[in-house]
């Protein structure tokens, strides 16, 4: 799966890139939003899984996520947003009930290249750092994501994002802290 990814999510991304053919703004309820954040967060969930395991490919994984993250951004700013700040604000306060979220998702989007950013370009270091920063980053991913499946997602998604949570606590978190 590891290896395969990197493909089909490019793959599966292709078809996406159609939507910057249509008018920026003239369609908030486009498929490729939706299909675009699905892609996203499989690939936070695949890459996270490889990062906090220190799995071979880690680095390819968390950037293909990244850049997973980073499509679905620009199709959600072309086709409902019309590239306009002022409408990503307001439409994050008419679903969300604060229009700054939308900062949040700035931020969440920011770290998460910088922090693929870093573990592309200084594996080594990324590796060595503190322990609480690695938490941190991802306790802050985790917890965005959750929100935004919280916010858009169906009761599907939120059943798929459950038990991808789920998975990341048992494969990685329990074990290490169960540990005597």
């Amino acid at each position: 799966m590891n290896r395969l990814f990197p493909f089909v999510a490019i793959v599966l991304s292709l078809p996406l890139l159609s939507v910057f053919a249509i008018d920026p703004g003239s369609d908030p309820s486009n498929p490729a939003i939706f299909l675009s954040a699905w892609l996203a967060m499989i690939g936070w969930y695949v890459g996270a899984t490889a990062v906090l395991a220190r799995g071979a490919g880690a680095a390819r994984l968390w950037a293909v996520g990244c850049g997973l993250q980073i499509l679905h951004v620009a199709i959600a700013f072309h086709a409902t947003h019309g590239w306009s700040h002022a409408a990503a604000f307001e439409h994050t306060r008419q679903v969300g009930g604060i229009g700054e979220g939308v900062y949040v998702n700035y931020l969440f989007t920011a770290v998460w290249l910088l922090d693929a950013t870093w573990l592309c370009l200084a594996p080594r270091r990324y590796a060595r750092r503190p322990r609480w920063l690695t938490v941190a980053v991802h306790g802050f991913l985790l917890f965005i994501v959750f929100n935004a499946m919280a916010v858009f997602g169906s009761w599907v998604a939120r059943g798929l994002f459950g038990g991808f949570v789920m998975g990341v606590l048992k494969t990685r978190f329990l074990p290490r802290c169960c540990q005597r």
